[in-house]
Formats: structure tokens, sequence, C-alpha cells
């Protein structure tokens, strides 16, 4: 199986006046699959966590439409990282992205080259990717992002760091 290349984008963007939309639009570029030539014309028109979500949806539905689905994936799973939890939107965007992405890189799952997993943990079982590196075993790596990531956004990371010569 041919590996992609796994790059990374370099640098942050000036995308929106408020710190935590721009560093969430820059996230979007940098972790999950946004074009800086999506977000940048619509960035200064966030103001409010519905303007994200509308936002994000819009350009989520946009690239699916046109079946850039890498692009879809980001913009719907970042979309939910501003709704509450009440929002019934927030689950069912979470799962559509969750969705698109095994769909679209189903080839590593079936290749045996990431493997998904779950560790139990008191009463739960915690979700894991696990990518076994082709060359020298050198130890564990752990990528944890916190509670407002998920873990598929590690991907290229895990890629990167497990077959470093792609």
């Amino acid at each position: 199986m041919h590996l992609p290349d796994v790059s990374f984008s370099r640098g942050s963007y000036a995308l929106n006046d408020d710190p935590n939309f721009n560093f969430q639009l820059n996230r979007v570029i940098q972790w999950n699959g946004g074009r800086l030539e999506d977000l940048k014309p619509v960035s200064h028109s966030i103001r409010t966590a519905s303007d994200w979500k509308r936002t994000l949806l819009l350009l989520g539905d946009t690239a699916e439409a046109e079946g850039r689905m890498k692009n879809a994936i980001g913009y719907y799973r970042m979309s939910e990282l501003f709704m509450t939890d009440g929002d019934p939107d927030k689950l069912a965007y979470y799962r559509k992205a969750a969705e698109l992405f095994y769909g679209y890189y189903r080839e590593f799952f079936d290749s045996g080259l990431v493997e998904r997993m779950d560790a139990p943990y008191e009463d739960v079982r915690l979700p894991i990717l696990h990518a076994r590196p082709e060359s020298v075993h050198r130890g564990v790596i752990l990528l944890h992002g916190g509670n407002d990531s998920y873990f598929e956004e590690f991907f290229f990371p895990m890629l990167y760091l497990a077959y470093p010569d792609t």
C-alpha cells in the first residue's frame, strides 16, 4: 500500500480578531484538513458560537458536495467544537465526521497499517488508534490532545511517527 505524503502546514494565520476563534481556525487548517482558501474569506464573520457552527457546517456541506471529503471531515468535526452539550447537532456532526473519516481512510484500517482498539478504564473503554512501525521499534509514543480534541485528529502525526520516511 502506498502511504500518502504526510506533511504538515507551517505557521499560523491572522484569521479572526478573537484569539480563541483565531486559534481554532488555525487548528482547522493545521490538524483537521481545512483549507486556508475556504476559511480566509469567511473567518472574520465569525463572532459567536452560533456563527462558528453555521460557518463550519456550510463549509462542510460545500466540501462534501464537491467531493472534498478530507476537508468536509475537518469542517464537520470542528463545527461541533463550540456547540453546547445540549445541542442535538453536536453528537450528530461528530458521528458524521467520524463516519466520513473511517470511510475515507478505510484502506489504512483494512490493510492493518492502523488498528482501532480500545482499552478498559474504570467502567468505560477508551478508543485508541495504533500504528505499528515497519522499521525498528523504539518504544511507545502516546498522543493525547485533551478533552477538546478527538483522537482521529492525531491520525497523520501518528503515521508520521510510525512511518517517518513517507
